[in-house]
């Protein structure tokens, strides 16, 4: 399957942040300023004058690492990927995982699946944590339909580079397609607040308001019907047991925090807005010192906690659920101006904490 070269749209730009942690700690020097210029001409699509900026400066100092770099970055975005890895491959430096994550992806590109997967596993030798490179290897299984190798890939990355946001992503919009499309509730919120305000986060609104009206049915004024998990099965831990999240936690809290004031009429924002903030009171009363088969939705229940003892559930729920109710969240915002600006404030303020994942599992 061909990979789009937006996969590696921020690459570059994590470079030109190693920009003042190569060789010595002095000013920028003129060729940093070259380079920086390439970089913001790159970004404007013009591939013509970046490619002048760089040479100049490989004309100089041709073992420039970042130069090197980033003309491999640019002829991958000019899809010339044979060159690119030409390029790629003469660069040596084996503490800086981008490099891996953009060879693999030349050579993927250019048809050589089998090296692509090599490079990756390399560079994870030389950087076990980095989870872009797990991002890439659950990319390539994804590709193959192996989900289960790709699943494992993505998780693996969010653990061991928790400020990573992409294998967040990623496993959302793969549980998304599965039978536990309650994780991708879990993972895809929190990956909008660990990439707040991209594209990308606007698109997993919408993806996270899908999954609410898919997988809730009212079915009358006498039922609703919830399918966020098929998993019932509980798990032992010697004497203990991890009950399932998705069936035994999720949707008993979610159907009763949906129906506290009897079953609503239709799935509005504002109803599941009453839900969500409902359900983490039912959660932290019931069940959060239980033993759950996985762990991951932890962090961000305890984040749900601090909104909500500040006082900014309702904001903070319209905006995780706001694309997917372009209209409504419009009309509220613009009703409640006010509170939305005192939120935003607050947000800004108070970013979620990266998961840990030394934090492990709680025990009661």
């Amino acid at each position: 399957m061909r990979r789009q070269t937006l996969r590696v749209m921020k690459t570059h730009l994590l470079a030109l942040l190693s920009l003042f942690c190569i060789g010595t700690a002095s000013a920028q020097t003129p060729r940093d300023e070259r380079i920086a210029r390439a970089v913001e001409r790159m970004d404007d699509g013009d591939y013509d004058e970046a490619a002048r900026l760089l040479e100049s400066v490989l004309a100089a100092d041709p073992k420039n690492f970042l130069a090197n770099y980033e003309t491999g970055y640019l002829l991958y975005m000019q899809e010339r990927y044979e060159e690119a890895v030409e390029v790629l491959r003469r660069i040596k430096r084996k503490d800086y995982p981008p490099l891996y994550q953009l060879l693999g992806n030349a050579y993927d590109m250019a048809g050589d699946r089998k090296r692509a997967v090599k490079t990756y596993e390399k560079g994870l030798r030389e950087n076990p944590d980095a989870g872009r490179l797990y991002l890439e290897l659950g990319n390539i299984a994804y590709a193959e339909r192996q989900y289960d190798r790709a699943l494992a890939c993505y998780r693996r990355g969010a653990t061991v580079d928790p400020a990573h946001p992409s294998n967040y992503r990623s496993l959302a919009l793969l549980y998304a397609i599965s039978t536990e499309p309650v994780w991708t509730l879990v993972w895809g919120e929190l990956f909008m607040n660990l990439e707040r305000g991209s594209g990308r986060t606007s698109a997993m609104s919408e993806t996270l308001a899908r999954t609410y009206r898919d997988n809730i049915r009212i079915e009358g004024d006498t039922a609703v019907r919830m399918t966020f998990s098929r998993n019932g099965r509980v798990a032992r831990e010697g004497l203990r047991l991890r009950i399932p999240f998705g069936t035994a936690v999720f949707e008993v809290a979610a159907r009763a925090a949906l129906t506290a004031d009897g079953i609503p009429d239709s799935l509005t924002l504002d109803v599941l807005s009453d839900m969500r903030e409902r359900f983490v009171d039912r959660y932290f009363e019931k069940y959060d010192r239980m033993l759950f088969d996985d762990d991951a939705a932890r962090p961000l229940m305890d984040y749900q906690r601090q909104v909500k003892e500040a006082g900014m559930m309702r904001p903070y729920n319209y905006w995780v659920l706001s694309q997917g109710f372009p209209d409504e969240f419009r009309q509220w915002r613009d009703e409640h101006a006010v509170q939305w600006q005192d939120f935003i404030a607050w947000f800004a303020a108070h970013p979620m904490s990266v998961p840990d994942p030394a934090a492990g599992r709680r025990n009661p």
